[in-house]
């Protein structure tokens, strides 16, 4: 069996910083100038390796 879990609300995990570093990422490979702010300054749990190219 294969499962995934989301958990967009933070039942399981704090994980809103994760969401916006992915969100500004995504915004920013879509090469929109807009930038989401955490609201509480809380840093990503996963830190990722930027892309080369």
């Amino acid at each position: 069996m294969r499962a995934a879990v989301f958990d967009l609300d933070g039942t399981l995990a704090d994980t809103s910083a994760d969401l916006i570093a992915a969100a500004n990422g995504a915004l920013a490979e879509a090469g929109v100038g807009a930038r989401l702010d955490a609201a509480d300054g809380a840093e990503p749990a996963v830190r990722a390796e930027p892309a080369r190219s």
